[in-house]
């Protein structure tokens, strides 16, 4: 009943922001292959725009081998969307396909075709719009790589070095879907593993026209002696063969002949410290657009240091000139457990284009076999360019019986990468 209780008492920025607040039931029963579920979800609106009701939502998904070396697969949805001033109404939405995976200890091929049918039953749609309109389009695809490996020697220790080049051909033909409005379904983040998808977008109101190949590679380093893995490197990149045409709003055709790299990398360094970093880079602007960069420290009796820096950069939008939405922030966090019962913890999450703390804690805990308390002083800022919070948060626990004051747990898992209670301790 009050909408500024978020912003009063919130754990972090996610609550802070919160503009909506979600009602959901849920069931699901899973067989051997299947799985059914079933969902009902509403909102209450606390600012902003009304999002989509699902009244019901109903989902099957099944799985599995045919003879002769096949293999199947169907992902099916049925949905009712309310909305007291949008285009609302029902979609169903099936996707079966067949596969005939073929492997070998030196390589793997796996065609796959599918066929996708979409069909809606829409209220309130705008004039000169179909109010029933239906999608129907073929998806073949196909994955294949090669695995060679070799015994090498990294930095003193036997280990086994392994390339694996992999392509994988995608083709979804254009299927004008101008009729169709968005419920659930928005642009995917480009990611190394998107690369792979049948589907550049996230949900079942657009599906993309494809022409393409992705050629990526991945090289790892395991250990001769326990086959652990050391270190991963990979790197992609996508080319197209024709323009792609389908996109969330009507819109000239994509006309770039290739992706921008993307490439992970992630390291062992030692047996406590790890590495990763994610990257996209862009050859049309020669320019780094997203980048992700991070060290965790963790050894033995509960400790936990984080550090990581991420960037983002928007390309300009041509409609908007002036309007990118660049993101460079740096976030350090960690656990340090003092002694047997006592332990600190800490977050400071800072924007380098506003020199400005977005979110930092620091918090004390004490935790025996019956009881523990903890306190944390948290400042945040409400926006970047408005005022900043300061509190004090305190929870007292009867283990086995209550929690008394805030939930400071809540805001350190939140807030420190990789923190486990039964780990840390605090």
């Amino acid at each position: 009943s009050d909408e500024a209780y978020f912003e009063d008492f919130g754990r972090g920025l996610t609550d802070v922001s919160t503009t909506h607040l979600q009602r959901l039931a849920t069931t699901s029963y899973n067989g051997d292959n299947w799985r059914v579920r079933g969902q009902v979800e509403t909102y209450q609106t606390l600012s902003g725009s009304r999002p989509y009701r699902r009244l019901p939502q109903l989902a099957f998904n099944t799985s599995g081998f045919a003879p002769g070396g096949l293999s199947y697969a169907l992902d099916s949805e049925y949905t009712t969307y309310d909305h007291p001033d949008l285009v609302d109404g029902t979609r169903l939405d099936l996707y079966p396909s067949i596969s005939l995976p073929w492997e070998r200890a030196a390589f793997r091929v796996e065609p796959r075709l599918g066929f996708r049918y979409t069909q809606y039953q829409l209220n309130h749609q705008l004039p000169g719009l179909d109010d029933a309109p239906s999608r129907a389009l073929p998806i073949l695809s196909v994955d294949s790589g090669l695995f060679f490996e070799r015994d090498v020697d990294l930095w003193g220790l036997a280990a086994q070095q392994t390339l694996e080049p992999r392509l994988f051909y995608l083709y979804a033909p254009r299927r004008n879907q101008d009729d169709i409005p968005l419920f659930d379904t928005g642009d995917s983040d480009f990611r190394f593993e998107s690369m792979f998808r049948s589907n550049r977008f996230s949900g079942p109101d657009r599906q993309g026209d494809a022409n393409q190949v992705t050629a990526a590679v991945t090289s790892r380093f395991l250990s001769a002696t326990s086959g652990v893995e050391m270190m991963r490197a990979s790197l992609g990149q996508i080319y197209y063969f024709r323009d792609r045409q389908v996109d969330l709003l009507p819109m000239a055709a994509a006309d770039d002949g290739q992706s921008a790299f993307v490439g992970e990398l992630w390291a062992r360094l030692t047996r406590a410290l790890t590495a990763r970093g994610d990257m996209e880079w862009d050859p049309d602007s020669g320019s780094t657009q997203r980048s992700v960069v991070g060290l965790y420290y963790r050894p033995a009796g509960g400790m936990l240091l984080n550090a990581s820096y991420r960037m983002r950069r928007e390309l300009p939008d041509l409609s908007a000139p002036g309007q990118v939405d660049n993101l460079e922030q740096l976030d350090v966090s960690g656990v340090i457990p003092l002694g047997r019962n006592w332990q600190v913890v800490g977050r400071s999450y800072y924007s380098l284009p506003e020199a400005k703390v977005i979110e930092s804690f620091l918090g004390l805990g004490y935790e025996s076999c019956c009881w523990g308390a903890r306190v944390v002083t948290r400042r945040y800022v409400r926006n970047l360019s408005g005022g900043t919070t300061n509190a004090i948060l305190f929870e007292l626990e009867l283990k086995g019986l209550t929690n008394v004051g805030n939930k400071v747990e809540d805001l350190i898992t939140e807030g420190v990468f990789g923190y486990r209670r039964d780990a840390a301790g605090f």
